[in-house]
């Protein structure tokens, strides 16, 4: 009897012990990394950071050809395991944790099956933008007369040969001053309805997407860098990459989206978020976009934490976010109307949030105080005034290189449009390079080095050759 009573309580402890497991703070260092279960939440920390997973999902890559459906887990006592996404064509799974079962655990079961090349966590990403709700009462854009976009637009003003993909939680394309930049072959992909329908589901990218491509010179809202004249401009495809309503986009899904992208004809990707741990499989994304010619251009991020030693008030956090700390891709910090940097001020009566800039940072765009397109449908307003953060930078970058890829479509590698950055900014006697990296972007400069350099075709379909092949570009003195 008494054996009985053992093998029962046994029993009982085996289909409880994942929630035992569960409902304890836990640490465990798991391929290098210190993962952390706590206040009901799985993290991976860095530093002093602590990057938020999601709770039942894994990313994995399986080794040779290995079919997933076909291998032995429940030898290894992990739990029925669905696919339930593929990402890249399959390249990576996105695997679903029952309830009840740990997410540690399983990261280790899985590694000790050793029928897997990859195990990674799925991740939360994080907004930069810092809103307020002064919306829009004029079309007045301090940010576009900084960059010298009227000279710019006397080059081009977009064309629609060009892609440009917008990746975050979808955007309102139906919007009055953004229907026409719509790319129709290819609206993109919504991962929470598995669809090719990626309406917003708040207003963030709606707010990026309007500096981009906005509609030109068509009497209404505001004016985008690439929108073209008259809705000429550029074409944009948006991913939806929140897995529902009322989560934030997972590193899982923005590694198919580039991916998607990339597929679809996309030139250009504008990501105003991070604030991920490294990813091996979005890293693979990022690296195979450009190696194909695709520039990426994304937010350094905002630090928000701060403190108050001996001295002083103490700026932390100020170190350029994944991924756009990644040498494949053009990480974009904030500047303010004065062309400073945004750095983080303890004044109450000021944005508190300061541009990241510790690290790989290429290049600075105003970002603060920026007008766009709104998210009618939810918040109720067209256009808002107040989109700051570098969220708000980052497209400002975007439309450039749309600009640049609209007069020089074909030929121009990534490495040759950071070089067209690169000579195509104003770089003020107190900037740095640490804070500022090339300087603050200057539309003009860029498509002007672009014409001298590598040739191109106007706005009003004039072909100039570069200045190497014996062309002075007096049109644009």
């Amino acid at each position: 009897m008494k054996i009985k009573k053992i093998l029962i309580v046994l029993s009982i402890l085996y289909f409880l012990l994942p929630i035992l497991l569960v409902s304890q703070s836990r640490k465990i260092i798991f391929q290098g990394r210190t993962y952390l279960y706590s206040d009901g939440k799985y993290y991976i920390k860095s530093g002093s950071k602590r990057f938020h997973l999601v709770r039942d999902n894994v990313v994995v890559k399986l080794k040779g050809n290995l079919e997933f459906k076909n291998l032995p887990l429940t030898k290894y006592n992990l739990p029925k395991l669905d696919v339930i996404a593929s990402i890249a064509d399959g390249e990576y799974k996105l695997i679903k944790i029952p309830q009840g079962h740990d997410l540690l655990d399983v990261f280790i079961k899985l590694q000790n099956s050793d029928y897997f090349e990859m195990i990674e966590p799925n991740a939360y990403t994080e907004y930069f933008s810092i809103p307020n709700d002064y919306y829009y009462t004029n079309n007045y854009q301090w940010n576009l007369s900084k960059i010298e976009m009227p000279k710019a637009w006397d080059i081009s003003t977009g064309s629609s040969n060009v892609i440009v993909a917008v990746i975050g939680a979808g955007v309102e394309y139906n919007h009055e001053d953004l229907i026409n930049q719509l790319n129709n072959n290819y609206k993109g992909w919504n991962y929470a309805t598995n669809s090719e329908d990626p309406f917003a589901y708040n207003y963030h990218e709606t707010r990026c997407t309007g500096i981009i491509g906005a509609s030109t010179n068509n009497s209404i809202g505001v004016s985008g860098i690439a929108g073209g004249w008259n809705g000429s401009g550029i074409k944009m495809m948006y991913f939806q990459c929140q897995p529902d309503q009322y989560s934030q986009p997972t590193s899982a899904n923005i590694a198919d989206a580039i991916y998607r992208a990339r597929s679809n004809g996309a030139k250009v990707i504008s990501m105003s978020l991070g604030g991920l741990p490294y990813s091996t499989y979005l890293n693979a994304q990022i690296t195979s976009a450009s190696n194909a010619g695709v520039v990426i251009c994304i937010a350094a991020g905002n630090y928000l934490r701060y403190y108050k030693d001996k001295v002083g008030w103490v700026e932390e956090e100020a170190f350029v976010n994944y991924p756009a700390s990644q040498p494949d891709v053009i990480s974009v910090g904030a500047t303010i109307e004065s062309d400073y940097r945004k750095a983080w001020d303890p004044d109450p009566t000021v944005e508190d949030w300061g541009s990241c800039y510790i690290g790989h940072l290429d290049i600075v765009a105003p970002g603060i105080h920026i007008p766009t397109t709104d998210l009618e449908s939810y918040i109720g307003n067209k256009y808002t005034l107040s989109f700051s953060g570098t969220s708000a930078a980052t497209p400002h970058i975007a439309g450039v290189v749309a600009l640049i890829f609209s007069i020089h479509p074909n030929s121009l590698s990534v490495a040759q449009v950071k070089t067209i950055l690169e000579n195509g900014c104003d770089f003020k006697s107190f900037m740095n390079s640490d804070e500022y990296g090339y300087g603050r972007i200057n539309a003009y400069k860029a498509l002007k080095y672009t014409l001298e350099n590598y040739g191109g075709t106007l706005t009003q379909d004039l072909t100039i050759p570069s200045v190497k092949h014996g062309i002075l570009l007096m049109v644009l003195l």
